[in-house]
């Protein structure tokens, strides 16, 4: 049944979702994933699914050291040049439908695609401001979120039995954006660029294996139900706030 949605503006009744994978991944990584959270978004909103599969750092056939070198230095931009990013770069010309449409967008980054993801985001709400844009970075290193996403954005990572995170790279990076003034504040009142929502997700393995359908989570759902129904629940959450209505019937 139908989600009741508003009619996109502009008479587009697509809904934009992508899937941004990390370094070094494998021709048609995430693929699954993106295939099923595209369905299943389709289903419950009633608008018509479109996007794909990115690779803002390239599959495995590149160099890997550039990739790594590309993402961290993105880590690391300046508060504001997010539009300078390599991830955003690759990817623009695959993002171009969405650019000229005015459906919503969904953007989910795993590894270093989670900050090509927000960076991407950031441009298409330069364009527009009022777009709806939500993103859900999953095991991504930590990088600033812009003021104007921060609320649209979850943030997942694994954990294990005990919720205590156990996937290294989500140590990496930080959240505050470099070219911010850091002063001689209180560390409680320091301005941090973080995502909206936190969510642990307690999957079996570590970083590579959050997508793996033969991998069964402590619950016995698989790590890709797991992940799936996760993104699935927080966009399902965010919806009302990316139209800006305080009232919504729920999916199904």
């Amino acid at each position: 049944m139908p989600m009741n949605t508003p009619a996109a503006s502009g008479n587009d009744s697509r809904l934009y979702v992508y899937a941004l994978a990390g370094i070094g991944t494998a021709p048609g990584f995430m693929q699954e994933f993106h295939g099923e959270l595209s369905r299943r978004l389709a289903a419950s909103t009633g608008f018509t699914a479109a996007g794909g599969l990115l690779y803002p750092y390239g599959e495995w056939s590149r160099s890997v050291r550039r990739q790594i070198w590309e993402v961290w230095r993105d880590i690391r931009l300046p508060a504001g040049a997010w539009a300078r990013s390599y991830g955003v770069a690759a990817v623009r010309r695959e993002l171009e439908p969405a650019a000229r449409g005015s459906g919503p967008v969904v953007l989910v980054g795993h590894s270093g695609g989670g900050t090509a993801a927000v960076h991407a985001a950031d441009m298409l709400l330069a364009a527009d401001p009022e777009r709806p844009v939500a993103v859900v970075q999953i095991g991504s290193p930590r990088s600033p979120v812009p003021p104007v996403l921060q609320e649209a954005t979850v943030y997942c990572y694994a954990c294990g039995p005990d919720g205590r995170g156990r996937d290294p790279v989500c140590r990496l990076g930080s959240w505050r954006a470099a070219g911010e003034p850091r002063g001689r504040l209180p560390v409680g009142r320091a301005v941090w660029r973080k995502p909206g929502q936190l969510v642990p997700l307690p999957i079996a393995g570590r970083h590579p294996d959050y997508f793996r359908g033969h991998l069964r989570a402590a619950g016995g759902a698989s790590n890709l139900e797991l992940a799936l129904e996760t993104v699935e629940k927080h966009i399902q959450g965010l919806w009302p706030q990316l139209f800006g209505e305080e009232e919504r019937a729920p999916f199904s």
